[in-house]
């Protein structure tokens, strides 16, 4: 199963990057340089991990065993294609087709733009402030736009922005629950919700907090944090951190507790998932991104390629483990009754 991860790896490989990311480690780490450029290579070939991982997760400092229990790109890609049927991808994926799959849960008007015209349009804006606007096929954050109606001087102008920026769907503003947004009042800062479905059983094996810092997004890969959640109680228990490993009690922006911050309607969170993740045959491992409203929880979207980073940072890893284990034996039935 390696030998298709490791194709891809060579020939895509960015070897600008790699280099850089190897200096960086050489300077963070005060290792061998020779050392760590072999190494960056062994990891890959062995632990199927990208050199981005082996930055992340600072596997330098780690021992073969506790690498060996990380979620890499090539394992990830693995669970991926054993779990998920890549036919029902685009019910989760295509942002404008997840909000008509999963109208009853995300609680929001919105509007699909691949048939829209201009009278649509202006038709959905029309009296509110502001809306958010969506590239159909965008992750990361990437693609998210919040527009302020007064700056455009007519529908028209409007129209022609959105599909400028190709932009392919339309949504009314999220408010988000006064705890959240006392921490950062300049992004939805979500719930990050993994689900794995195994004999019709929903499993809940990690919940993280993502927080905005300065942006109107709350992505990692943005310059935001993240923050593990208790999986029982809903409290964060420690620090946050952003992808440079930068920790944060306190938000350095608004001086809000983000440790021992209790998240909102926590069961109501869980449930909505444990639903959303029933919703599509043949999808059984999901990232769910959940806003906490003060009315109750509703889904952002749904991701059925989640990312590895945020749920494996070094810094909620006090032991230097990763997920890698955990996900396993509940895809291969040996923990059988949830967790959460």
């Amino acid at each position: 199963m390696k030998t298709p991860f490791l194709v891809r790896l060579i020939t895509r490989m960015n070897y600008g990057a790699f280099i850089e990311t190897w200096k960086s480690v050489k300077k963070k780490s005060k290792k061998n340089g020779i050392f760590l450029f072999f190494d960056m290579i062994y990891c890959g070939l062995v632990y199927q991990s990208g050199y981005i991982e082996y930055d992340i997760f600072q596997f330098y400092r780690l021992n073969a065993k506790q690498r060996d229990s990380y979620i890499t790109r090539g394992r990830l890609n693995t669970m991926i294609r054993r779990l998920n049927d890549p036919k029902n991808w685009n019910q989760l994926a295509n942002k404008a087709d997840f909000d008509e799959k999963f109208k009853d849960f995300i609680h929001r008007d919105f509007l699909d733009l691949r048939n829209a015209t201009v009278e649509d349009v202006w038709k959905f804006v029309e009296g509110r402030e502001y809306i958010i606007g969506k590239v159909l096929n965008g992750s990361c954050g990437k693609g998210i736009h919040k527009l302020k109606i007064s700056d455009y001087h007519d529908a028209q102008s409007l129209f022609d922005d959105l599909h400028n920026k190709n932009i392919g769907l339309i949504e009314e503003l999220v408010i988000q629950h006064p705890v959240l947004a006392a921490i950062h009042p300049f992004s939805v800062n979500t719930l990050r919700v993994m689900t794995i479905v195994v004999d019709d059983v929903v499993h809940i094996p990690c919940v993280y907090l993502r927080i905005g810092n300065g942006k109107h997004v709350d992505n990692l890969n943005s310059g935001g944090f993240g923050a593990v959640v208790d999986v029982k109680t809903g409290i964060v228990p420690l620090v946050a951190v952003d992808k440079d490993g930068h920790p944060a009690t306190l938000h350095p922006l608004t001086g809000t507790a983000i440790v021992g911050a209790q998240m909102p309607m926590f069961d109501e969170v869980k449930e909505l998932c444990r639903k959303a993740a029933r919703v599509v045959e043949g999808i059984r491992i999901v990232g769910w991104d959940v806003c906490v409203t003060e009315k109750g929880p509703l889904l952002i979207e749904g991701n059925p390629f989640p990312g590895n980073d945020l749920t494996q940072l070094p810094a909620h890893m006090l032991d230097g483990y990763g997920r890698y284990h955990q996900f396993m034996d509940i895809i291969e039935g040996r923990i059988k009754t949830p967790q959460d």
